[in-house]
């Protein structure tokens, strides 16, 4: 999309904000998406939009993939039995953003698939800027996740499992 057709989009939103008329588009999204250089997330929203033509980065297909991991961690923490989980502070935190400083892209779309689709609301309340490097941590747990031969057999992670993750 050419930076005019944004400018254009952008001021129709602002028109129809102001007037109060009724839109079946979530206007605030759709400003977000142009703004901060989202659109891949229009498709997730607008089931009538060219999938194809709005395709969704690598860098978002990785970020989903951190999120479910960590979303995987984080259940499979909570039904541990209480002898096991003690292990674990209360409300154990495997997902801290990422640094808005040096891991940018990775903190916008994280930040925008959170905060604006609604995505994963068990992180709604994470800090996703870290303020620390934490994309190789990220990496490291995926390649250890993704080796889990149980992954596929089970919904949650034992102790062991997570612990490796986590350690990675």
């Amino acid at each position: 999309m050419k930076n005019a057709e944004k400018l254009i989009i952008m001021m129709l939103a602002d028109l129809l904000k102001a007037s109060r008329a009724h839109s079946e588009l979530n206007l605030d999204l759709l400003s977000a998406a142009i703004f901060d250089g989202h659109l891949w997330g229009l498709a997730r929203e607008i089931s009538w939009l060219d999938q194809d033509e709005w395709k969704q980065p690598e860098i978002v297909t990785e970020v989903i993939e951190i999120l479910d991991m960590c979303r995987h961690l984080k259940i499979s923490i909570r039904v541990l039995p209480e002898a096991e989980r003690t292990s674990f502070a209360d409300n154990q935190n495997v997902f801290f953003g990422f640094n808005g400083n040096n891991e940018p892209r990775h903190f916008s779309v994280v930040k925008f698939i959170v905060k604006k689709l609604d995505r994963y609301p068990e992180f709604s309340e994470v800090e996703l800027n870290s303020h620390t490097a934490s994309l190789d941590k990220y990496e490291r747990m995926l390649g250890v996740y993704r080796q889990m031969p149980t992954l596929s057999d089970k919904e949650f992670l034992s102790l062991d499992e997570i612990n490796k993750v986590l350690a990675a």
